[in-house]
């Protein structure tokens, strides 16, 4: 079968749409929230109107891509060597699980470490403060009748 919208189905309107809005933000932090990934840690194809987005984050002094489609964790800074129009580095957090079957840790395709990935249920708090932001990552665990949580990432942001 083919990969159909896995470019999160942007158009030129949108595109237009999100440069716009970026251009007159005067947000301290700014963010993306997209359906699918910028940058496929499965090595999924991913269209170009997608890093199109990506492009404009940069242009505009952005954060933070949030994303999800992958089953899975991941908060991976992308790089001139991963990206190579990257001028600005840009983390990249899959926060994908939600609920659905997770995916299996075989399919990753990005080195583990430098991709933070973590195969489990998670949630991410992100907490705004005047000169920084603090991200918190936590992976949740189904006891007997309970769930746990414990930090798996933790990223500040100072500005």
């Amino acid at each position: 079968g083919s990969l159909v919208n896995f470019d999160n189905g942007i158009d030129k309107e949108q595109l237009d749409w999100v440069s716009k809005k970026a251009k007159k933000s005067k947000a301290n932090y700014k963010f993306v929230l997209s359906h699918g990934p910028a940058f496929s840690i499965e090595g999924w194809p991913v269209g170009s109107s997608i890093r199109q987005v990506w492009d404009i984050m940069v242009q505009h002094d952005f954060d933070e891509f949030y994303c999800a489609h992958e089953h899975i964790f991941s908060r991976w800074d992308i790089t001139k060597k991963i990206y190579p129009a990257a001028k600005k580095v840009i983390p990249q957090l899959i926060v994908g699980s939600a609920g659905s079957p997770l995916d299996d840790i075989s399919l990753v395709k990005v080195p583990f470490r430098q991709a933070h990935i973590y195969r489990g249920y998670t949630f991410t708090v992100v907490d705004i403060y005047p000169h920084k932001m603090v991200q918190k990552s936590y992976g949740v665990v189904q006891n007997e009748n309970t769930y746990s949580t414990h930090l798996i990432d933790h990223v500040t942001i100072r500005k």
